[in-house]
């Protein structure tokens, strides 16, 4: 269900992405593209972004957390576990499979909001760190989480994450619950630290 929900979300961004980038790319000088952004536009511009921030944490729950436990809480392993091919083989299987999965669909959704997001961010570069009004910087934390091979890297971490507390936990929902906090608190604690005043990166930004 997850699969076929979000493979349809992806099909359904990469569509509209691939519709509307040629106009986003023809509007010309960057100074001057932000003021000639429709709101259709500036709505896509936050709906990929969120799409692409939420997806490793629901890879983390959907696909990591209930791959081993799921079996592991139901008894099935004892079978799955003793068939012709070795319980090592399996594993190693499943697990390279779905991570393979999981890196592609997120890497997919990355390279499709980079592209579109190309001119906007390029455009909201005028406006030095603070980005230009209503688009963020592309060194923004939130942006730049969402772009290139930063989100192939949060999703292979939140399906790793995933897999380990539902072999730990060996109970499917308390996994997947446990996932999404423990991803959570992981990206909000990399927020507080990239954006504190300590930061030396901050105050070289905000130094006049």
């Amino acid at each position: 269900m997850f699969l076929r929900t979000w493979g349809a979300c992806l099909a359904v961004l990469a569509a509209v992405l691939a519709a509307t980038g040629p106009h986003l790319a023809g509007l010309g000088d960057p100074a001057g593209l932000v003021a000639r952004t429709t709101t259709t536009e500036q709505a896509l511009y936050y709906g990929g972004l969120v799409l692409v921030l939420v997806l490793p944490a629901l890879i983390g729950m959907f696909w990591g957390a209930p791959l081993i436990a799921r079996e592991l809480e139901t008894g099935t392993h004892r079978l799955a576990w003793n068939q012709s091919v070795t319980r090592t083989r399996r594993l190693l299987t499943r697990l390279s499979l779905t991570a393979l999965a999981a890196v592609t669909v997120a890497g997919l959704g990355s390279l499709a909001l980079t592209w579109w997001s190309g001119p906007i961010d390029r455009a909201a570069a005028t406006g030095g760190s603070e980005g230009v009004e209503p688009f963020f910087p592309r060194l923004h934390p939130l942006v730049f989480a969402a772009r290139g091979i930063v989100p192939v890297g949060s999703a292979a971490f939140a399906f790793v994450l995933g897999v380990t507390l539902g072999v730990l936990l060996r109970r499917t929902l308390p996994a997947m619950a446990l996932t999404l906090g423990v991803y959570v608190d992981a990206r909000a604690r990399r927020y507080a630290a990239v954006t504190s005043p300590s930061n030396p990166g901050v105050r070289a930004v905000s130094a006049p």
